[in-house]
């Protein structure tokens, strides 16, 4: 199964590992029990926020890290060209549009 971070967190459960949106969960080698995952998933912690997802038919991890526009902090956005702009909205019609030129 495979999992992406929707936030940035560090999972002090794990090694105090920092994760960051994007970003697959867990990190390679680390076996992480099923009750974590499901409160990581739910909303049922201490900061009453989710902080990973679910990524169906993920092949590679580097398939999952790779979500464009990654919200990279700030109000920025990472495209998949590498160009980095403000504004989520920005983000999204910028990416639309290099996804429309391939």
């Amino acid at each position: 199964m495979a999992y992406i971070a929707v936030r940035e967190f560090y999972d002090t459960q794990y090694g105090d590992i920092r994760y960051r949106v994007g970003q697959p969960y867990p990190s390679d080698g680390i076996d992480v029990k099923p009750s974590h995952i499901d409160y990581l998933l739910s909303d049922a912690n201490q900061q009453r926020k989710t902080f990973i997802k679910f990524v169906p038919d993920a092949e590679t991890d580097e398939e999952v890290a790779k979500v464009f526009p990654n919200h990279i902090g700030g109000g920025k956005y990472e495209l998949s060209n590498g160009e980095k702009v403000k504004g989520k909205e920005v983000a999204i019609e910028a990416e639309n549009a290099l996804k429309v030129g391939e």
